[in-house]
């Protein structure tokens, strides 16, 4: 749900320009809103029509929406391309030299490794999302198989739009002597003349439509699918994407950790902590421990081989905690830098590193100690179907409501 607020904050700004270019007098709409909450009226109001503009869209089946996603594919490119064309000529003869005086002012020693090791960390933070919540919405693949593409696509396209975005930026810096770190602080710079408004109006819309396909399919479905987990006798797939749209995109304040480039980046290392172990005991579970063999039907039996203890694997939340605890002190530093915890800081900007060494060899040893001989199965088992209809995988419903679990057992 965090992503799919900041996505849908950040729609709200491109909404607002697409309404400047149109209504200039739009910017000067009068201020109601507390200077405490770092966002103006106008703001939320774009917030607002940004959120019923991408509402309808939860609606529709992901599968339904191959032209949006087609047209988002082709039209975002243009524009992070675009950008990089403009921001490199407004900086005309200062692009070389300001780029590479920006390479020569980089940290050196011990604070570059440090700056290196941060900047990581919050890259990182962005990528375990996505690795714990991918089978949300890769199972729409028409085969397995067709998810290795990613392994090549994912790193490729995110280092090029990275690239393009810090290069526009210090370009950018250059000339208006800010940190244009988003997309749409670049985009406001083009309300000069009538072709800047229609620039910024289409750049807008292209980088708002990418934030509506962004939150529908690997957002809101994957918020809606740990809801459907929760409460699978009252929660389908639609009612999960209509909490997730409505509350989380409002509660988790995302106008507070987009008003700074570091807030951003000290919310995205401080989860991390938690999101990157995680991801890495799924790893270790899937391919060492149960040596990829699972029983798929099993896992959708309330009291089946996979229920543990009482429903808890608790040998994963002690690997979980072990992984944690080091890392505390660090991320409480990072949110409230005032806080003295001496040299331990260092461990939390390695923090997902630190989560690896920890997790893998305690997550094993457990397992080693305390095996959990029912979860073994011989061979893995994946085609068989109960006596009621086969749960349909491109279905809004969850597996409890489809008939394929015994409802009178969960």
């Amino acid at each position: 749900m965090f992503w799919l607020a900041i996505n849908s904050w950040s729609g709200g700004q491109f909404v607002q320009l697409m309404i400047i270019a149109i209504w200039p007098s739009y910017a000067r709409l009068p201020n109601a809103v507390p200077a405490s909450q770092g966002a103006t009226t106008s703001d939320f109001l774009s917030f607002f029509i940004f959120w019923v503009i991408q509402l309808p869209f939860i609606f529709i089946h992901p599968s339904k929406l191959k032209l949006v996603f087609n047209i988002k594919a082709a039209v975002v490119p243009v524009v992070a391309i675009g950008t990089l064309i403009w921001a490199v000529k407004i900086a005309g003869p200062q692009a070389g030299p300001i780029l590479r005086a920006s390479r020569n002012r980089a940290p050196a020693g011990k604070l570059r490794f440090i700056a290196f090791c941060t900047s990581a960390t919050a890259v990182q933070g962005t990528w375990a999302t996505l690795s714990l919540n991918i089978g949300d919405f890769s199972r729409y693949c028409r085969s397995p198989r067709s998810n290795w593409i990613q392994i090549f696509a994912f790193p490729l396209i995110n280092t090029t739009v990275s690239l393009c975005a810090a290069i526009s930026a210090t370009c950018a810096y250059a000339v208006y002597n800010e940190d244009l770190y988003q997309p749409y602080d670049i985009l406001a710079k083009w309300n000069t003349s009538p072709g800047g408004r229609a620039a910024m109006f289409l750049g807008s819309l292209a980088w708002a439509l990418s934030n509506v396909t962004n939150n529908i399919t690997a957002n809101s479905i994957s918020a809606a699918n740990d809801l459907c987990s929760l409460a699978p006798k009252h929660v389908n797939i639609k009612r999960g994407q209509l909490v997730a749209v409505t509350v989380g995109v409002w509660a988790f304040v995302p106008w507070k950790i987009l008003a700074s480039a570091e807030n951003f980046l000290a919310f995205m290392s401080s989860y991390s902590i938690v999101l990157a172990p995680i991801a890495m005991l799924m790893v270790i579970d899937f391919y060492v421990v149960k040596k990829k063999k699972f029983n798929i039907y099993e896992m959708y039996k309330p009291f089946g081989i996979y229920r543990y203890t009482k429903g808890w694997n608790w040998r994963a939340y002690v690997a979980l905690a072990c992984t944690v605890a080091p890392n505390m002190p660090g991320m409480v530093h990072a949110i409230d830098p005032t806080t003295e915890i001496g040299n331990i800081k260092y461990v939390y900007m390695v923090s997902n590193l630190v989560a690896y060494a920890i997790v893998i060899p305690v997550y094993l040893l457990l397992n080693k100690i305390w095996p959990a001989p029912e979860t073994i199965v011989d061979e893995p088992v994946h085609d068989i179907i109960d006596d009621k209809d086969e749960f349909d995988s491109h279905s809004d419903i969850s597996p409890a409501q489809s008939g394929f679990l015994d409802e009178k057992a969960v």
